[in-house]
């Protein structure tokens, strides 16, 4: 499966909306649950517009499959602030070279640091990625919710610990 990864665009951002609910819904959460997400997972063009925020998408020939977001926080520090994969293609390499494309993102914006606010169905991702749990914080759609606070390390150390 070749998979291309490229910058996405403003008006694309009804497609990754559909996408990161569908995404989303892949778990089995409930109508109610996914309504309470809808605004959180809704990108608008305006969004992707937004200085210090970048927008990738995964391509398999010319469907979008999946897309991450990634917001510079500080000097040093970058949010992955979003990362779903179409649940026809979830384990089929979408989410690693998404992942992966991420990290070396971060680490071209000179962050030494990537924190993750993760899915609870997605930590086992991030672990097997190398990210670690910091702990866990509450989730702005849905009130009383604790989500896992993940961080990855993106000096080298780190990056031969992981043997990337």
């Amino acid at each position: 499966m070749t998979l291309k990864i490229r910058e996405a665009q403003a008006h694309e951002a009804g497609l990754l909306s559909q996408l990161a609910i569908e995404s989303k819904a892949h778990w089995g959460y409930s109508a109610n649950f996914l309504e309470a997400c809808t605004e959180e997972l809704t990108i608008s063009p305006a969004d992707m517009r937004l200085s210090g925020l970048i927008y990738i998408l995964c391509e398999f020939d010319t469907e979008i499959i999946g897309f991450y977001a990634i917001e510079r926080l500080s000097r040093d520090k970058a949010e992955l602030d979003a990362l779903f994969v179409k649940p026809s293609h979830i384990g089929k390499g979408a989410g690693k070279k998404l992942m992966t494309h991420a990290i070396d993102q971060a680490r071209k914006m000179g962050c030494t640091t990537l924190v993750i606010q993760s899915d609870p169905h997605a930590e086992k991702f991030y672990l097997a990625m190398g990210a670690v749990v910091l702990g866990k914080q509450e989730s702005k759609s849905v009130s009383g919710r604790y989500l896992p606070m993940m961080s990855y390390a993106l000096d080298s150390l780190q990056q031969s610990a992981n043997g990337r």
